[in-house]
């Protein structure tokens, strides 16, 4: 039912695409960071690990596949080539950032983190795969989708293969560094923050993929047994609550900390600032994963949400490119600083109002397939508190409580209208 012709061809396309959208951005964050901080091999060998594979597989691809005689032999050909090929990135990728980390550890520069890159595209990348594969009507685990008791066997063969390949990155990687720095003070540090890499590395590729195996088989299931609703909705919708509101809760802390009490309050605010970074990227991939789940319930193409997915990637792009300006001596500069800081929020202003647009398109293709008009609000109340919460930084404390209250209400009446979306019966396997 899966593997045909179609599911090889648009595979195809979404994982070169991939590859060829990683290596753009990550070579556009070199260029801002050597404009920055200088050209530096050592500092930027994360960036030139991804920049180098990238190049690699797609002058491959063009070499190998990009003939005059191309039929459904050579796609298949070209599909086994990119699992290769996707695998060979991830695992190259990993083993840049593992390299970088001695490096980083020992000259200790002002610079961003060396994973803020890796990190970015592992969110870019997950979320644009759950929207490319949905668009398409794939399933991500399309190839053992159907297995009635295997399934979760295959996802767990999956993990293990990840986990092989995360040790093998990081063991490497690991071994060239006691060599290297062998004789340094500061050996042991290296080691240990090589190790937690990888913990963290591997827990947050394997939990994120466990989490879009699992939906994607509760959706499936759900489509085959002929369910009226989704059945992961409601599980992604739960999630998503939890983690924008404790977003929601990060940022008020951080809007309401006491700058009067002095003591350790650099570290308390890098550490809100980390965890509200973390939850506010978990939402995303949650909220895309909502999201793209409502192009397989209608047969019609979905208008909208490739225009909120859209808005999402580049808000991400954007601050990732960004991020290294700050550092920049004219920012030493308070109104310089505060010029920076007003024209990224005024760019994410314009990229919200776009996703705005793209809800309102949504709600208006609901309102056509039968739905409440009333949803029409939904867009506008979400806009009317996001302009709030631009004003509202100078605001006493409780009025920061009620912001932060009413997004938690929103985010619930959000995730509501779309966790109880109705299936429309052509999409229904049983009826097929």
């Amino acid at each position: 039912m899966f593997l045909d012709e179609r599911v090889n061809s648009q595979t195809n396309k979404i994982f070169s695409k991939a590859i060829l959208y990683a290596t753009i951005i990550s070579t556009l964050y070199l260029m801002v960071k050597t404009y920055v901080f200088g050209l530096s091999f050592a500092g930027s060998i994360s960036e030139l690990f991804i920049i180098i594979t990238g190049i690699g597989i797609v002058v491959l691809d063009i070499s190998k596949f990009k003939t005059s005689d191309y039929d459904e032999r050579i796609e298949e050909k070209r599909m086994e080539f990119y699992n290769k090929a996707s695998v060979t990135f991830l695992g190259m990728s990993l083993l840049g950032f593992a390299l970088a980390i001695p490096i980083y550890l020992l000259k200790m520069n002002e610079t961003p983190p060396i994973n803020i890159l890796f990190i970015n595209l592992e969110l870019l990348g997950f979320i644009y795969f759950s929207y490319q594969f949905k668009k398409n009507r794939i399933y991500f685990n399309y190839s053992f989708i159907e297995n009635e008791t295997g399934y979760y066997k295959s996802v767990l063969k999956n993990i293990l293969k990840l986990t092989f390949l995360t040790s093998m990155v990081y063991g490497f990687a690991l071994f060239i560094s006691l060599i290297i720095f062998m004789t340094k003070t500061s050996m042991i540090a290296i080691v240990i923050s090589v190790i937690i890499s990888f913990i963290i590395s591997l827990l947050s590729l394997s939990l994120y993929y466990f989490l879009i195996s699992w939906m994607e088989r509760m959706t499936y299931k759900s489509l085959l047994n002929g369910s009226k609703r989704l059945g992961s909705q409601l599980i992604i919708g739960g999630l998503y609550i939890i983690a924008s509101a404790f977003s929601f809760y990060i940022t008020y802390l951080i809007r309401t900390i006491d700058h009067s009490y002095t003591i350790n309050i650099g570290q308390r605010i890098s550490y809100l600032i980390n965890m509200s970074n973390w939850t506010t990227q978990t939402a995303q991939l949650l909220l895309v994963m909502l999201l793209s789940n409502i192009l397989l319930q209608f047969k019609q193409k979905v208008k909208g949400v490739g225009i909120i997915i859209f808005s999402m990637m580049m808000t991400t792009i954007i601050s990732l490119l960004t991020v290294n300006i700050g550092y920049l001596d004219m920012f030493n500069d308070t109104k310089n600083f505060e010029m920076l800081h007003l024209i990224t929020t005024y760019i994410s202003l314009i990229f919200y109002i776009v996703s705005s647009v793209g809800f309102l398109i949504l709600t208006v293709f609901f309102i056509k397939n039968k739905m409440s008009k009333i949803r029409i609000l939904i867009p506008i109340i979400g806009f009317v508190i996001y302009i709030f919460n631009l004003g509202v930084k100078d605001l006493f404390d409780n009025n920061q409580q009620i912001l932060m209250i009413l997004s938690v209400v929103y985010s619930c009446i959000y995730v509501f209208s779309l966790v109880k979306i109705v299936n429309d019966e052509t999409v229904l396997f049983k009826d097929h």
